[in-house]
């Protein structure tokens, strides 16, 4: 099932370390994916169908680095702000 959500089903590894590495991003990503939907259902369901929806809605966010200057993160625009 993680393979197949998070577009893994082919592991291209040169070593069993890298593969081991790559597993446990996979592993990561869907636990996080888990609690997103979790987090959907339970306040966000009446504004949001789906994690896709929610996916679109923050895809414009931005966080942006330029060597020299402060990190910083797009501004919320629209459904974005709470």
């Amino acid at each position: 099932m993680m393979k197949g959500i998070l577009g893994a089903d082919r592991q291209r590894n040169s070593s069993e370390l890298g593969k081991e590495g790559r597993l446990f991003v996979l592993f990561v990503a869907q636990i996080m994916g888990c609690y997103l939907a979790n987090v959907r259902k339970e306040k966000l369901a009446d504004k949001y169908h789906s994690i896709q929806d929610v996916l679109n809605e923050m895809r414009p966010i931005r966080f942006i680095e330029h060597p020299g200057t402060k990190p910083f993160i797009t501004p919320f625009i629209g459904n974005q702000q709470p």
